[in-house]
Protein backbone atom coordinates (compact mmCIF):
# COMPACT_ATOMS: atom_id res chain seq x y z
CA UNK A 1 0.00 0.00 0.00
CA UNK A 2 2.70 2.44 1.10
CA UNK A 3 4.43 1.94 -2.34
CA UNK A 4 1.37 2.97 -4.24
CA UNK A 5 0.86 5.86 -2.10
CA UNK A 6 4.43 6.91 -3.25
CA UNK A 7 3.64 6.57 -7.32
CA UNK A 8 0.18 8.43 -6.56
CA UNK A 9 1.85 11.03 -5.01
CA UNK A 10 4.81 11.43 -7.11
CA UNK A 11 2.51 11.48 -10.14
CA UNK A 12 0.14 14.12 -8.39
CA UNK A 13 3.59 16.32 -8.24
CA UNK A 14 4.67 15.66 -11.61
CA UNK A 15 1.42 16.39 -13.00
CA UNK A 16 0.58 19.25 -11.02
CA UNK A 17 4.36 20.98 -12.37
CA UNK A 18 3.66 20.19 -15.60
CA UNK A 19 0.05 22.04 -15.55
CA UNK A 20 1.75 25.00 -14.01
CA UNK A 21 4.47 24.76 -16.21
CA UNK A 22 1.54 24.97 -18.77
CA UNK A 23 0.68 28.59 -17.74
CA UNK A 24 4.15 29.54 -16.55
CA UNK A 25 6.29 29.84 -20.03
CA UNK A 26 5.58 30.96 -23.95
CA UNK A 27 2.49 33.13 -22.63
CA UNK A 28 1.73 36.82 -24.16
CA UNK A 29 2.25 39.57 -21.57
CA UNK A 30 -1.85 41.07 -21.21
CA UNK A 31 -1.30 44.69 -22.19
CA UNK A 32 -4.19 45.18 -20.11
CA UNK A 33 -7.00 47.39 -22.21
CA UNK A 34 -9.44 44.61 -20.96
CA UNK A 35 -8.95 46.92 -17.95
CA UNK A 36 -11.90 48.43 -16.66
CA UNK A 37 -10.73 50.95 -14.12
CA UNK A 38 -10.08 54.36 -15.44
CA UNK A 39 -6.62 54.53 -13.12
CA UNK A 40 -5.19 51.41 -15.53
CA UNK A 41 -6.82 52.20 -18.86
CA UNK A 42 -4.28 55.50 -18.13
CA UNK A 43 -1.50 53.52 -16.91
CA UNK A 44 -1.61 51.46 -20.19
CA UNK A 45 -2.45 54.95 -22.09
CA UNK A 46 1.40 55.86 -20.65
CA UNK A 47 2.81 52.58 -21.03
CA UNK A 48 2.17 52.33 -24.66
CA UNK A 49 3.20 56.37 -25.08
CA UNK A 50 6.85 55.06 -23.33
CA UNK A 51 7.02 52.29 -25.84
CA UNK A 52 6.51 53.37 -28.55
CA UNK A 53 3.56 51.21 -29.56
CA UNK A 54 1.51 53.81 -31.18
CA UNK A 55 -0.14 51.29 -33.80
CA UNK A 56 -1.85 49.77 -30.62
CA UNK A 57 -2.48 52.95 -28.76
CA UNK A 58 -4.13 54.66 -32.33
CA UNK A 59 -6.90 51.90 -31.63
CA UNK A 60 -7.95 53.49 -28.23
CA UNK A 61 -7.83 57.05 -29.15
CA UNK A 62 -10.98 58.41 -30.68
CA UNK A 63 -11.10 59.75 -34.65
CA UNK A 64 -12.73 62.53 -33.15
CA UNK A 65 -10.21 63.21 -30.19
CA UNK A 66 -8.92 66.36 -28.60
CA UNK A 67 -5.98 67.10 -26.84
CA UNK A 68 -5.47 70.88 -25.15
CA UNK A 69 -2.49 71.39 -24.82
CA UNK A 70 -0.59 74.65 -23.25
CA UNK A 71 0.39 75.39 -26.73
CA UNK A 72 -2.96 74.70 -28.44
CA UNK A 73 -5.08 71.84 -29.74
CA UNK A 74 -4.50 68.29 -31.18
CA UNK A 75 -5.92 65.85 -32.75
CA UNK A 76 -5.57 62.40 -33.10
CA UNK A 77 -2.63 62.27 -36.54
CA UNK A 78 -1.13 65.58 -34.37
CA UNK A 79 -1.04 63.74 -31.14
CA UNK A 80 0.10 60.79 -32.06
CA UNK A 81 2.79 62.41 -34.59
CA UNK A 82 4.24 64.49 -30.81
CA UNK A 83 4.13 60.95 -29.01
CA UNK A 84 6.48 60.02 -32.39
CA UNK A 85 8.43 62.71 -31.79
CA UNK A 86 8.56 62.39 -27.87
CA UNK A 87 11.00 60.12 -26.03
CA UNK A 88 9.42 59.00 -22.60
CA UNK A 89 12.02 57.41 -20.47
CA UNK A 90 10.13 57.37 -17.57
CA UNK A 91 6.96 58.92 -15.40
CA UNK A 92 4.87 59.03 -12.12
CA UNK A 93 1.29 59.35 -12.26
CA UNK A 94 -0.73 59.93 -8.76
CA UNK A 95 -3.82 61.58 -7.40
CA UNK A 96 -5.96 60.03 -9.12
CA UNK A 97 -9.85 60.90 -8.97
CA UNK A 98 -11.92 58.79 -11.34
CA UNK A 99 -14.91 59.73 -12.01
CA UNK A 100 -17.73 57.63 -14.01
CA UNK A 101 -20.38 59.25 -15.74
CA UNK A 102 -22.90 56.04 -17.78
CA UNK A 103 -20.66 54.83 -20.48
CA UNK A 104 -17.57 57.28 -20.08
CA UNK A 105 -15.05 57.62 -17.49
CA UNK A 106 -13.39 61.36 -16.72
CA UNK A 107 -9.95 60.47 -15.15
CA UNK A 108 -7.97 62.88 -13.70
CA UNK A 109 -4.48 62.58 -12.29
CA UNK A 110 -1.06 64.50 -12.00
CA UNK A 111 2.09 63.48 -14.19
CA UNK A 112 6.03 64.14 -14.52
CA UNK A 113 7.84 62.78 -17.37
CA UNK A 114 11.38 62.46 -17.88
CA UNK A 115 12.48 61.94 -21.64
CA UNK A 116 13.16 64.54 -24.40
CA UNK A 117 10.47 66.26 -27.02
CA UNK A 118 11.58 67.69 -30.16
CA UNK A 119 15.44 67.21 -29.20
CA UNK A 120 15.09 69.05 -26.02
CA UNK A 121 14.93 67.61 -22.41
CA UNK A 122 11.14 67.57 -20.84
CA UNK A 123 10.68 69.72 -17.91
CA UNK A 124 10.20 68.37 -14.50
CA UNK A 125 6.94 69.85 -14.37
CA UNK A 126 4.27 68.27 -12.24
CA UNK A 127 1.30 68.41 -15.55
CA UNK A 128 -2.71 68.20 -14.24
CA UNK A 129 -4.16 65.99 -16.74
CA UNK A 130 -7.71 65.13 -17.67
CA UNK A 131 -8.68 62.46 -19.48
CA UNK A 132 -12.79 61.06 -21.39
CA UNK A 133 -12.64 57.59 -21.63
CA UNK A 134 -15.97 56.30 -23.74
CA UNK A 135 -16.67 52.29 -23.60
CA UNK A 136 -16.67 51.67 -27.03
CA UNK A 137 -17.95 47.65 -28.53
CA UNK A 138 -14.33 47.34 -29.43
CA UNK A 139 -13.28 48.58 -25.70
CA UNK A 140 -12.53 51.86 -24.13
CA UNK A 141 -11.78 54.67 -26.57
CA UNK A 142 -9.77 57.92 -25.08
CA UNK A 143 -12.04 61.01 -26.43
CA UNK A 144 -10.67 63.83 -25.09
CA UNK A 145 -7.39 65.10 -22.68
CA UNK A 146 -6.62 68.35 -21.12
CA UNK A 147 -2.95 69.10 -20.07
CA UNK A 148 -2.45 72.09 -17.65
CA UNK A 149 0.21 73.40 -14.94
Amino acid sequence: MAGRTRVAMVAAILAALFLSGCTIYGGKKNKGWNATGGEALQRQFWEEVKDKNLDELRKHIAVSWVWQTPEGVLDRDATLERFRNTEVKDYVLGDFKVTPNGHDIVVTYTAMFKGASGGRELEPIQWKMMTVWQKAEKGWIAIAHAQVR
